[in-house]
């Protein structure tokens, strides 16, 4: 599979690759500068994370191979995102019948700035 641009921008953003912490969750850390590709035309002047690449992180936070989204749902955006911000993702996966349910939050300095279900498809779980 050929990543995006996009996709690829949010790969090379990762500073914590993702990992299993402690409570059994994956984990890991992004940091968007201000020259990243997402905050194109989001707003100018005033660059904020849109919510569609705040899900696109979701999926690759998840650590599954060319991961794919097939649905999401419950989606809660709470704080902006702005350049420069350490990103935190955790996910909480289980297998599901379509592929992988993924429940992602996202936190910035402490603070949650979204919250999302997703299902997932990958490179484990492709024909």
């Amino acid at each position: 599979m050929t990543d995006s641009p996009l996709r690829k921008a949010v790969i090379d953003s990762i500073i914590v690759p993702p990992h299993r912490n402690e409570d059994g969750m994956v984990a890991s850390r992004f940091c968007c500068r201000e020259d990243f590709l997402g905050f194109e035309g989001h707003f100018p002047g005033n660059s904020i994370l849109p919510a569609m690449v705040q899900l696109l992180v979701g999926a690759v936070a998840t650590g599954i191979p060319d991961v794919q989204i097939l649905s999401m749902s419950r989606a809660k955006f709470t704080r902006l995102v702005k350049p420069g911000d350490s990103i935190d993702a955790v996910c909480a996966l289980s297998d599901n019948e379509n592929g992988v349910s993924v429940n992602v939050r996202l936190t910035v300095d402490g603070e949650q700035a979204s919250s999302f279900n997703l299902v997932v498809v990958g490179e484990k779980n492709n024909g």
